[in-house]
């Protein structure tokens, strides 16, 4: 596959520990293929803890605030990796089913290619076999997708 100078490469994390691996392999495959890259961390809404709906609830606080610091969080400090690589990149975060999010801002995007985590902070331990996201992201993308064991 030829890389065109502009070429974009959606990196999606979810700030497990797993993340640094993942913006590392992208930042030095970004470099080699010249390419910029998109570092994504998609919000599952599903996942906030009870006692900040409750909090969020009594400050009239919407709980999509919430989501939003907690990705700028993640994606701030991974982020950082590439900033020192010197990798053009930009940061974004979204909202919802991750692997649904993680494809269609790939197609959206014309990404020439997503990198994925194989297993991330649902992993099963020791236990190496691709992770729910991943496998549905390799599934349903028409992009090429890597997994980084």
């Amino acid at each position: 596959m030829l890389f065109k100078l502009t070429s974009e490469l959606l990196v999606a994390i979810d700030g497990s520990k797993h993340s640094e691996k993942i913006v590392k392999y992208a930042s030095s495959l970004a470099k080699r293929l010249k390419a910029s890259v998109v570092l994504t961390y998609i919000s599952p809404k599903s996942e906030v803890p009870e006692d900040y709906k409750e909090f969020a609830r009594n400050e009239n606080i919407e709980e999509l605030e919430y989501f939003h610091e907690i990705g700028e969080a993640i994606l701030e400090k991974y982020s950082s990796i590439l900033k020192l690589e010197g990798v053009t990149h930009e940061t974004l975060t979204d909202f919802g089913n991750p692997a649904e999010r993680i494809v269609l801002l790939a197609e959206t995007r014309n990404a020439e290619l997503i990198i994925v985590g194989m297993q991330g902070l649902h992993g099963l331990g020791r236990m190496r076999s691709l992770g729910s996201v991943s496998r549905r992201v390799v599934e349903s993308s028409s992009i090429p997708v890597i997994v980084v064991p």
